[in-house]
């Protein structure tokens, strides 16, 4: 077996999100249709991931579930014309998570 030093890049930390596609068939058959690594999410990520999943042979969506990202209901909307759009509350901070009284 022969080692290499690690360059010195592999040392650093870096604070990135890797996001994830889930597509459904009609027949109820999950797909990851891609993955993507970004240390953002701006105006520019949300378009070019629908336009990749357009160019990869996704026809519709026919529902999406979002969790309030910005610009991420507009990008689905310009790529896919149509769909029916549901918002999501999931981040919450801790206060979100206060019983009721």
């Amino acid at each position: 077996m022969i080692s290499t030093p690690a360059p010195a890049s592999a040392t650093k930390r870096f604070h990135k999100a890797v996001h994830i596609a889930l597509g459904v068939r009609g027949d109820g058959r999950q797909e990851i249709l891609g993955l993507w690594l970004e240390q953002n999410q701006g105006a520019r990520f949300w378009p070019r991931v629908m336009n990749e999943l357009r160019n990869r042979g996704v026809e519709d969506i026919l529902l999406s579930v979002v969790d309030g990202l910005k610009g991420f209901p507009e990008a689905i909307l310009a790529a896919f014309p149509g769909q029916t759009h549901h918002h999501l509350a999931s981040r919450q901070g801790p206060e979100g998570c206060q019983p009721a009284s």
